[in-house]
């Protein structure tokens, strides 16, 4: 009997750890995306003192 469990303790513990995997996957994305938004955010700081620049040195 206990036999028969065997394959369903397997694949359960199997499913488990894929998404253990999936989480953490999910985890560190979310990382590299706060990441990126924080450089978009200093890239359009600099160009808008670029712009500013730009603008003074026409005048």
């Amino acid at each position: 009997m206990e036999e028969r469990f065997d394959p369903m303790e397997n694949m359960l513990g199997q499913l488990i750890g894929m998404v253990g995997a999936m989480s953490k996957e999910q985890k560190e994305m979310k990382a590299d995306i706060t990441a990126i938004k924080t450089e978009q955010t200093s890239m359009k700081t600099d160009i808008t003192a670029i712009k500013e620049e730009q603008t003074s040195r026409k005048a």
